[in-house]
């Protein structure tokens, strides 16, 4: 596979890029916060290489936690803001071949109403998730996401191997996908073990293993 950087250049946390003097337009402070993009990332490989046909799709990541026992209770929280970049050659999505994507945690929100939480609970719940006891926002504004092993099939599922960098840590990842050749949409979901990076808060009434949901929208690219 065709790699633009290696994994020790991985997209976020390189403290080598800009920051914006203001806050972003979906409302999150990202002041001082490591950039993804064109500009922000080019000596970490999101800019876009010399003759190689790259695709920025619109991202959209999503974490449902549950409570053990009889009541689960599910917690949809998802990132208001993430990138990707991706190489397709001749534009085909069955071709894909590098795919990062980089994740400001610092934009974690609740979804109320899939949470069962009115506006005040899910705000504090949301102000928990980016406490210290989880995601820990504060020292770790961003993770990031870097393929290491694609394949996608004819009957449209596949599978994405890649490192996860979260929270300091870097775990590695098996993704089932499936993907729409017409839509150009591929959406990965998998399971996440919290506490591989950290997250041990809980334990006792909060399950380990975390749902994923990750969709790129390459039409929107």
């Amino acid at each position: 596979m065709k790699r633009w950087i290696s994994l020790a250049s991985l997209l976020v946390l390189c403290f080598m890029v800009g920051c914006p003097d203001s806050p972003t337009e979906s409302g999150v402070d990202t002041t001082g916060v490591p950039q993804f993009g064109p500009e922000g990332m080019s000596s970490s490989g999101m800019a876009r290489p010399a003759n190689i046909e790259r695709v920025n799709p619109v991202v959209t990541v999503k974490f449902v936690g549950a409570h053990k026992g009889d009541k689960p209770d599910p917690r949809h929280v998802f990132l208001t803001m993430a990138e990707a970049q991706m190489f397709m050659p001749g534009g085909e999505l069955k071709a894909l071949e590098t795919l990062r994507i980089g994740m400001y945690t610092i934009s974690l929100d609740v979804d109320p109403a899939a949470s069962g939480l009115d506006k005040e609970g899910a705000e504090k719940l949301r102000d928990h998730l980016r406490g210290p006891d989880f995601f820990n926002t504060k020292q770790f504004p961003t993770a990031e996401f870097d393929a290491t092993s694609i394949k996608l099939n004819d009957d449209g599922t596949g599978e994405i191997v890649g490192n996860l960098k979260m929270l300091g840590q870097t775990g590695e990842v098996t993704a089932p996908v499936t993907y729409d050749i017409d839509t150009k949409v591929i959406e990965a979901k998998f399971q996440l073990d919290r506490t591989k990076f950290g997250m041990n808060y809980g334990l006792e009434r909060i399950e380990e293993m975390v749902d994923v949901i990750i969709t790129l929208d390459v039409s929107k690219g």
